[in-house]
């Protein structure tokens, strides 16, 4: 069985008990993560050739859980730091090196990697221009 994941931004005092226990669809800007996990934020920030920090999991900070296992994230400032300061021809760099090079279909539509990762940027964006916080939540 997979992890239900969601990328979404919000202020701290936006991440409620129901936004940890059901998620933030319909009530928070977000994208759904397919596949984004620890090891995936590790290899975009390997990527993003940040600075590992000295200890624990350091670009994914626990925020919330429920009893179930449901759990809310903090993705680092580094991360989002990055994302939104990168110009577009960076970007095409760090999604490649990331989900590995873009290859439209037969009809020259873009693939869902692609497509995910622009609103991924997007969402990054907007969490600093509004100087808000990004998160990852985790349904198992």
């Amino acid at each position: 069985m997979g992890v239900l994941t969601d990328v979404f931004i919000a202020s701290t005092s936006e991440v409620t008990e129901q936004i940890i226990e059901h998620g933030p669809q319909e009530h928070l800007p977000m994208v759904e993560g397919k596949g984004f996990d620890a090891n995936a934020i590790a290899r975009l920030a390997e990527v993003l050739e940040l600075a590992p920090p000295p200890q624990g999991s350091p670009y994914l900070e626990p925020f919330g859980e429920t009893a179930d296992g449901t759990c809310v994230l903090r993705l680092s400032d580094a991360i989002v730091s990055a994302i939104a300061r990168a110009t577009d021809e960076e970007l095409v760099d760090i999604r490649d090196a990331w989900h590995g090079p873009e290859e439209p279909d037969g009809l020259g539509m873009k693939s869902d990697a692609q497509i995910w990762f622009e609103d991924f940027v997007v969402l990054l964006k907007a969490a600093a221009t509004q100087e808000k916080d990004a998160f990852v939540w985790m349904c198992p």
